[in-house]
């Protein structure tokens, strides 16, 4: 909006976007000639109850949220304008992968991203995926596994999303983060803490 731009322009120092936000993620399918992130009534179709989690999307009526998301989207894409965005206000960029689509598909709007100047400083792999995959690290590994080496090609560091290890102990994040260190404890880590007194006393 003018107004965020505003407020952006009157702060000095380095900003850091992470995008697409959220459930968001495992839905977009962006390309320059698509509008918006690219979601369609198909992906949305193919990856909603397969990869569906409550902890993720606290909703009822899933299907319904993202297929109005879906109709609502501009006919521009929200590429260009990340673009436009990054260079008015020298951002830097963390993007979050669609695991759940093709991995040519995947990387395409890394690849395009780049090619028009974007300072991507990383790529994490998912939004929350611990919870999407119902915590099956195989299933995780397969499809980090099938996109990783292409953002490891690019130069890019690879993120993987820890689950929350606050004050709340749950056995499966703990698992989850032991698996990860395992497997992926050269690269990157985003922790997703929840501030809602369910991670943290405050």
């Amino acid at each position: 909006t003018e107004q965020s731009d505003e407020w952006l322009s009157e702060v000095s120092g380095e900003w850091v976007l992470r995008v697409p936000g959220g459930a968001i993620a495992k839905y977009a399918v962006p390309a320059p000639d698509r509008g918006g992130w690219g979601m369609d009534s198909a992906t949305v179709d193919s990856i909603t109850f397969k990869y569906k989690s409550f902890e993720e999307e606290q909703t009822n009526d899933i299907l319904g949220k993202w297929y109005r998301k879906t109709a609502n989207q501009p006919k521009h894409s929200y590429l260009d304008e990340l673009i436009e965005f990054s260079q008015s206000f020298d951002v830097k960029v963390i993007w979050v992968l669609n695991l759940y689509i093709d991995p040519q598909l995947a990387i395409f709007p890394v690849e395009y991203l780049l090619l028009n100047g974007v300072d991507i400083i990383g790529v994490e792999m998912g939004n929350e995926s611990y919870s999407q995959v119902d915590h099956d690290f195989f299933e995780y590994s397969k499809r980090v596994n099938m996109v990783a080496p292409m953002v490891r090609a690019l130069g890019l560091k690879v993120y993987h999303p820890a689950a929350p290890s606050g004050t709340r102990f749950r056995p499966d994040h703990a698992d989850w983060n032991f698996k990860l260190n395992q497997a992926y404890g050269h690269e990157g880590f985003v922790f997703h803490p929840y501030f809602d007194q369910r991670e943290f006393s405050a």
